[in-house]
């Protein structure tokens, strides 16, 4: 290969061609079908593209898929689990079942298809035992002979890309929801369908646990970073709460919301962040639950 070919290649990799390529490759290694790739959708004037939309044999579970190719030597995904912090804590959604993941479903009601959203709670344990609120992308710096760069430090944290990524993901999941609705107006046929919104990332998945106790409440740091622990994960399910939720159109109801829920489930949306090693795994999961 000559020097300008290399330099191509190369090109392609920072951009994340051959990923979403590989992607594709695992989702059809447990026999799911891969419907559509790059597929066109909009909600609220904006428009995104998904990069891959994939399905069961029987189209009764969409996977709206966004790749997410980072440098994942320097770049780590860090996640707070979703847990009370005391007594009072209301702000944790709950049911008698656990906690929660939210995803929109297309169901049969009264005789008419309804676009509903739904809490998935048959879902195994083993996929919702991280589901987390607030997440960070960390990027490590290093100087040479693999020393981090310690004076980079303000500049390594943020949380836009892993917003931006959910954003976008969450507005494509109710978008495609919404066209297959419409779909099945025009042929007047009976569906159910969930959507089911998933982030592959090439980051490494970690959770954060520290206990309050060890948090100075002055300086607004952890005491003892011993004490503090960070968990390598496979996914996590970030319930997030999307931008385009704040439009009272796109507020669609819950199927049998409990009275006691607090306010903040109505703006709630789940999304499946997956480390991609682990992508064949997690949908081996999640194929067998929720119906």
């Amino acid at each position: 290969m000559d020097n300008k070919d290399s330099f191509v290649i190369g090109v392609l990799n920072l951009h994340g061609s051959f990923f979403h390529r590989k992607v594709i490759n695992e989702i059809l290694a447990v026999s799911l079908e891969v419907l559509e790739k790059e597929f066109p959708i909009e909600l609220n004037n904006e428009r995104t593209k998904i990069d891959i939309i994939a399905s069961d044999k029987n189209c009764t579970k969409y996977y709206i898929i966004e790749c997410k190719k980072v440098d994942n030597d320097f770049k780590t995904w860090v996640f707070f689990q979703d847990k009370k912090i005391g007594d009072g804590d209301k702000s944790v959604v709950e049911l008698k079942s656990g906690q929660p993941t939210v995803i929109d479903i297309i169901r049969l009601v009264g005789g008419q298809n309804k676009l509903l959203r739904t809490f998935f709670t048959t879902v195994n344990q083993s996929i919702t035992k991280s589901l987390c609120y607030e997440g960070f992308e960390v990027k490590i710096d290093y100087e040479k002979d693999g020393v981090i760069n310690i004076s980079n430090i303000h500049k390594a944290l943020n949380n836009n890309n892993i917003e931006k990524a959910c954003n976008q993901v969450l507005s494509g999941s109710r978008g495609y929801a919404l066209q297959q609705m419409r779909r099945s107006e025009v042929t007047g046929n009976g569906k159910l369908a969930y959507f089911i919104p998933i982030v592959v990332t090439t980051a490494k998945l970690k959770l954060c646990d520290v206990e309050v106790d060890n948090i100075d409440l002055k300086r607004g740091i952890v005491i003892d970073k011993e004490r503090a622990r960070l968990k390598d994960v496979d996914w996590v399910i970030y319930n997030y709460k999307p931008n385009f939720m704040l439009k009272e159109e796109n507020q669609i109801p819950l199927l049998s919301k409990p009275e006691w829920l607090n306010e903040s489930v109505d703006y709630l949306m789940s999304v499946y962040i997956v480390n991609s090693e682990s992508l064949q795994k997690f949908l081996n999961e999640m194929k067998y639950y929720g119906m």
